[in-house]
């Protein structure tokens, strides 16, 4: 668990209720920390855009509007945006042909520092979030 006083900010990107909400209750759970939530890919690109402190986005690959990917290309070529890390979650396998696919793109990408496949449970999500938090603080 990450300790200390200082409350790290976090935002949820997903169109599924279900799956913020499970990352809700698990980040409030392990962490010191404010959470916030988009549910579209232009939700997300505007409200990074307004906030003043992020130090993670929880972004599915799958969301409405502006997908996960493109989210990404626009957060690369913004110079506030490009320094937030990012957790990509996604319903496809980690080992199907597709996701390999989208994973060269994602390496071209630096803000994406892991990736987390749903189904996945609390305690994944916490160790790869407190992993990426202590390594960008």
């Amino acid at each position: 668990m990450i300790m200390g006083s200082t409350q790290k900010h976090i935002l949820i990107v997903d169109d599924e209720q279900e799956t913020t909400l499970q990352i809700k209750r698990a980040l409030f759970g392990g962490l010191n920390c404010a959470v916030d939530i988009a549910y579209n890919g232009k939700e997300a690109l505007d409200k990074l855009r307004a906030m003043k402190q992020c130090d993670l986005l929880i972004l599915d690959i799958l969301v409405p509007k502006l997908n996960g990917i493109e989210v990404c290309e626009f957060m690369i070529q913004d110079q506030k945006l490009k320094r937030i890390p990012t957790l990509l979650i996604s319903i496809l396998p980690l080992d199907s042909a597709d996701f390999k696919r989208s994973l060269v793109k994602f390496k071209e990408f630096a803000v994406v520092k892991d990736v987390l496949e749903k189904p996945f449970s609390d305690e994944d999500l916490l160790k790869k979030v407190e992993k990426i938090i202590k390594l960008y603080k």
